[in-house]
């Protein structure tokens, strides 16, 4: 006896159909936050999204944890992130570093003109939207203690100076 076996197809999923509302408002979403992300480079936005949060938002990590709840705790969350940046930059002991098209992190620059594809803005199969923000930085050594200057050659400190 032959035995039939029924040819399957597997579909890629599709993410869950919306209303034009809906829709409508998941677009403007997507565009705020390109938007916003844009205007991150000047470290003046404020929470990315703002105008579309819910109370009940959920911010979770790559295993699925949830990171921050609640739109409250989100803005406040950002805000102290956005300030430290800033005042980590001020030192100058952090630098924002871009990479060139050849990959060479030798070109430093500011946030108002680093290269804007490090920002990923992705609509899921499940209807959430996924943003990966990646920022380089770079924390320069500090200069030694004065006593260990004058224990170095002139040779030594002008390479140790070459490095910051």
């Amino acid at each position: 006896s032959k035995s039939k076996t029924a040819a399957t197809s597997i579909l890629p999923q599709s993410p869950p159909s919306l209303s034009e509302t809906a829709a409508a408002s998941v677009y403007n979403i997507i565009r705020s936050l390109h938007q916003d992300m844009a205007s991150l480079e000047t470290l003046s936005v404020p929470a990315p999204a703002n105008d579309f949060l819910a109370p009940n938002i959920q911010f979770r990590g790559y295993l699925d944890e949830v990171l921050i709840q609640g739109d409250t705790a989100y803005r406040r969350t950002f805000g102290v992130v956005l300030a430290s940046l800033r005042g980590a930059l001020r030192t100058e002991r952090i630098v924002l570093e871009d990479v060139s098209k050849n990959g060479d992190p030798s070109s430093r620059t500011n946030l108002a003109t680093r290269q804007r594809q490090r920002v990923k803005i992705e609509m899921l199969v499940d209807g959430t939207i996924r943003v990966d923000l990646v920022l380089r930085l770079r924390v320069r050594p500090s200069s030694p203690p004065p006593i260990v200057k004058m224990m170095l050659t002139e040779q030594q400190t002008q390479q140790l100076e070459s490095l910051g």
